[in-house]
């Protein structure tokens, strides 16, 4: 029963799946103090966090983008033909691997930055055959400019970028400088306003690299929770690599740059030892463990798996375990 509800296909997801998000959103931020690092974007969007409340600002933008985020998922995996059925239990995944991180780290703005670079990999999968590979290039380095400006080490996604163009497309120096282009120019009207505003000085204040070394110093267990996704995810890359498994070459290159992206987060995070590098790789993660799922015949070890992975989630952050 379970696991006929999870790989089903229904439409009722539409409705169940933005409720799971709020729901995830209030048990992941309810008992932090919130705080916003200063960048571009966020300090032009502090009238409106000062007009509703830090609190309130942050719920509703973390809320928005939660349920941006698990309607997009599913809509992706549809589009590219990733899974023939459960598109929407990526989401549920997806869900389930973001409540801890949001529960033990609180922290907004890694989240709200990995879920703005999202449309990186439907700009991405669809370069395979396009005519149109250097528009999309494009269009996906200006993404990742847009989305540093909220969080500056989102600025690594520009890696990605362009490991799947050169997985999906011969080297060009045409193209690659038309991607650096991209790149620089949400940053040159940003750098513009400053200018005629007269806030230079207080931009080079703000505007550095920042990676905090967070891991080192936290809890045990975030070692189970990493534990948990790379088991996991790892289980998903081994089935993808079955001889024959995947057949068509357009979604298996999808999913080798899903593997690279996973590949590409973990190694930052190992590092900077900053556990934001996390949430990107959350997404590649909730695929690749949907792909392991998916193809899971019987159905009390999928079951079990699943109450498994989803229970730890919740549970990781009560167990008595120190540091």
């Amino acid at each position: 029963m379970l696991k006929r509800l999870l790989l089903s296909n229904s439409s009722l997801y539409f409705f169940a799946l933005p409720v799971l998000a709020i729901a995830t959103v209030y048990y992941s931020y309810n008992t932090h103090q919130l705080e916003y690092n200063e960048t571009m974007a966020i300090i032009r969007l502090k009238p409106l966090f000062d007009s509703f409340g830090l609190i309130y600002s942050t719920l509703i933008f973390w809320s928005l983008t939660t349920i941006m985020a698990v309607l997009f998922i599913p809509m992706l995996s549809s589009r590219f033909g990733m899974f023939e059925s459960g598109i929407f239990q990526s989401s549920l995944f997806w869900l389930s691997l973001l409540q801890f991180y949001g529960f033990v780290s609180g922290e907004f703005q890694p989240i709200l930055a990995a879920v703005l670079t999202l449309p990186l990999f439907y700009f991405l999968f669809g370069m395979y055959k396009s005519e149109f590979a250097s528009h999309l290039l494009f269009n996906a380095s200006i993404l990742v400019s847009i989305t540093s400006l909220f969080y500056l080490p989102a600025l690594f996604s520009i890696l990605l970028v362009w490991i799947g163009w050169l997985l999906y497309n011969p080297f060009s120096f045409r193209t690659f400088l038309l991607s650096l282009i991209g790149a620089m120019l949400p940053f040159l009207f940003a750098v513009s306003i400053y200018y005629l505003n007269d806030e230079l000085e207080f931009l080079q204040n703000i505007y550095s690299l920042k990676i905090k070394e967070a891991f080192p110093e936290t809890n045990i267990s975030w070692y189970l929770y990493i534990g948990l996704i790379g088991l996991f995810t790892f289980a998903g890359i081994f089935r993808l690599f079955l001889h024959g498994f995947v057949k068509k070459i357009g979604i298996r290159k999808n999913f080798t740059l899903l593997i690279l992206s996973f590949v590409l987060f973990a190694a930052l995070f190992l590092l900077y030892k900053d556990t934001a590098f996390i949430a990107f790789l959350l997404f590649p993660a909730s695929m690749l463990i949907n792909l392991h799922f998916t193809n899971i015949n019987r159905r009390r070890i999928y079951e079990i798996l699943f109450i498994i992975l989803a229970g730890m989630m919740f549970a990781i952050p009560y167990l008595p375990i120190k540091p």
